[in-house]
């Protein structure tokens, strides 16, 4: 066949989202064959009597070629129906349109393997024939990565560029702006050689606005804010989780502050974590007025996260607030808020955070309107060594009791699920999803090899919609690319379709990742996971653990990384037909010293050892990232490895 010496994308409409997707499609086509010529042409409507052309946006007309949604803001399909680069190429709204775009290049072989530029694979090809026939709709509608670790703007637009590309639709910036998450960055308090630039609140709100606009390019669900109403309510700056001066508090807050052991004030002195008095009007008020007044003045923002403080038994303790659980409380400033944003003629989405104290669903109170509101469900105290899809919901146990200030937060899955099928029970008409942590307290120190959470990931996620529960807000590190970007594309793939194979998501990723030699690298990872892949309970951690399988495993482990270091090392000496694969072979070489210090650290935490017995073992861990972090910042988030370590700056 001859070469096509040309391709027309005819794009329909002048949405920038619809804009930035016919752009993207002509330079990744630019990419793969250098010499086609790829013309963008801006059309008003379809024209079916142009069947030359690669039509790329919405219309009327292409109603027939895409499925039935419930909500065509909220709810991604996408149709591809291409012959030799002439047909269609569309979404049932500006978001899936993009995403459809990256759907159709990734069929012609492009991979967005990771994170940034330097994560693609980009073949090189005749652009000469192409036979791509696609319907879908995203198995779960919301498909969101929540900012957290340490980041720079860097990192945060990897990440944002990067969701679309994957099939995922959203991003949650948590806070008023992302000041505390840029200085975990520029402070470099875990590697203080790095030097120190930490960042203002007038550059982090500068930067929030870059953010804000590579979101709208990307039409992305926007969901903002969670903690820090509480306090910002009242002029006291949240800023993350840091301590204050509590001098600096005015005294019309205070009064308004919850009462603790009869003292009303700043809960340890962290605004962020302070409880209000919910059974004071005052309070109730100012609060729900002051997201309400944010709604309005930043309509950019798609979905508000209404979260209460964050932390625990720190709620009110004056005999009013008593009456009622925290979480009856909760839903009337929810329906206050309802009330001004109704007033505002706002369509905001309001999120709530079934979370701590709130896991324990309301007794009297009910929403007004619940279809305005989102429940998330925050199940933070899990395990990471169970599933979602080994509960069975009719035998979910009595749910766990409930006493204020003296709240234990559940554990284990099934009395967790127990207290979210309470508030699905009492709340009907509510929408529902998860806010969990898989990337986020999942560390390399935890599975080095990254094959056990990438597994439970896709797992629970392909449980979700069994579970009446339609999507994920992942609260997670914005870098988790070594030595494997598997659990990331084991999340995105099993929130599109929960149909997906586990073998099959992996052995892709690990083919894009290490070439034609990928087993090896599988045999490696998977090894060591299944060695020494171990998630501590935070909150009753023993301080000494003598188990003799663990240890066995462990001194195993330290056995497999050995034997796999030379064979590695001789691979990554290799040529490699992309410079991706060449780079993941020598990340993987450099992961082996890790491995082996993970490997270490198990044998010698489950044969007894101390701490101050594992201390210098421990610090061979903490150097490694410190060490490495300039060259391995883009795939991973050296101060998340080393945070509740011990580890301080060095």
């Amino acid at each position: 066949m001859n070469k096509i010496p040309s391709i027309t994308i005819a794009r329909i409409g002048a949405h920038r989202t619809v804009k930035f997707a016919a752009d993207e499609l002509r330079r990744y086509l630019k990419l793969m064959d250098s010499n086609i010529i790829v013309d963008v042409r801006l059309y008003e409507e379809y024209d079916a009597s142009q069947s030359d052309l690669l039509w790329v946006g919405m219309s009327e007309k292409f109603a027939e070629k895409l499925p039935i949604v419930e909500d065509v803001t909220l709810d991604d399909a996408i149709s591809l129906d291409v012959h030799d680069f002439c047909g269609v190429i569309t979404g049932n709204n500006n978001r899936s349109v993009l995403i459809a775009v990256y759907r159709f290049l990734r069929e012609l072989g492009i991979a967005f393997v990771h994170q940034g530029e330097a994560g693609e694979i980009i073949p090189k090809r005749i652009l000469d024939t192409c036979e791509i026939h696609i319907t879908e709709t995203a198995s779960c509608r919301y498909r969101v990565v929540c900012i957290e670790g340490a980041v720079n703007y860097e990192h945060i637009y990897n990440m944002i560029d990067w969701i679309p590309k994957a099939g995922m639709n959203g991003y949650l910036m948590q806070f008023f702006t992302p000041m505390v998450f840029l200085n975990r960055w520029h402070e470099h308090s875990y590697n203080a050689s790095l030097g120190v630039d930490p960042v203002s609140r007038e550059e982090a709100y500068s930067i929030l606005k870059k953010c804000e606009e590579d979101i709208a390019e990307r039409s992305l669900i926007y969901q903002a804010v969670g903690h820090g109403w509480t306090s910002e309510a009242f002029g006291v700056p949240s800023n993350g989780w840091a301590p204050v001066d509590p001098e600096t508090v005015p005294e019309e807050a205070l009064e308004l502050f919850a009462e603790i052991n009869g003292k009303r004030g700043l809960f340890k002195n962290v605004p962020a974590s302070t409880q209000l008095c919910y059974s004071d009007p005052r309070a109730v008020e100012i609060m729900s007025r002051t997201i309400a007044d944010y709604c309005k003045a930043h309509p950019e923002v798609d979905q508000i996260i209404a979260s209460l403080a964050d932390g625990s038994n720190n709620h009110c303790e004056c005999e009013r607030c008593r009456k009622l659980r925290p979480s009856d409380w909760y839903v009337g400033i929810l329906n206050r808020l309802d009330e001004l944003l109704t007033e505002y003629g706002l369509n905001t989405k309001v999120l709530l955070a079934a979370y701590n104290e709130n896991m324990w669903a309301p007794l009297e109170t009910k929403f007004n309107n619940p279809g305005r509101f989102i429940l998330q469900y925050c199940p933070i105290t899990r395990p990471y060594n169970e599933a979602y899809d080994e509960l069975d919901l009719d035998d979910l146990g009595e749910e766990p009791p409930f006493e204020l200030n003296k709240m234990v937060r559940p554990r284990k899955m099934r009395p967790l699920m127990k207290l979210y099928r309470k508030w699905q029970e009492k709340n009907p008409g509510l929408g529902f999803c998860l806010f969990d942590y898989h990337l986020w307290f999942s560390t390399i120190g935890c599975d080095p090899g990254r094959f056990a959470i990438s597994k439970i990931i896709l797992r629970d996620m392909k449980a979700l919609p069994g579970l009446d529960i339609n999507g994920n807000l992942s609260c997670q590190v914005q870098r988790e690319g070594f030595p494997t970007n598997l659990p990331m594309q084991a999340m995105a793939q099993s929130l599109w379709d929960s149909s997906v194979d586990f073998d099959d998501v992996a052995n892709e990723q690990l083919a894009y990742e290490f070439g034609d030699q990928y087993k090896i690298a599988r045999e490696y990872l998977e090894g060591l996971s299944d060695m020494i892949a171990y998630w501590p309970d935070r909150l009753a951690e023993p301080e000494i653990i003598v188990d003799d399988e663990k240890r066995k495993n462990a001194e195993r482990a330290i056995e497999h990384v050995a034997k796999y270091k030379p064979i590695i090392e001789k691979i990554a000496e290799g040529e490699f037909e992309y410079e991706l694969q060449k780079r993941s072979w020598n990340n993987l070489l450099t992961h082996t010293e890790v491995g082996d210090i993970c490997a270490r650290l198990a044998a010698l935490k489950f044969a007894g050892k101390t701490p101050d017995e594992r201390k210098d073992v421990q610090l061979e861990y903490h150097n490694f990232f410190r060490r490495t972090e300039p060259e391995l910042h883009r795939i991973t988030d050296l101060a998340r490895q080393l945070m509740n370590t011990g580890a301080g700056a060095e």
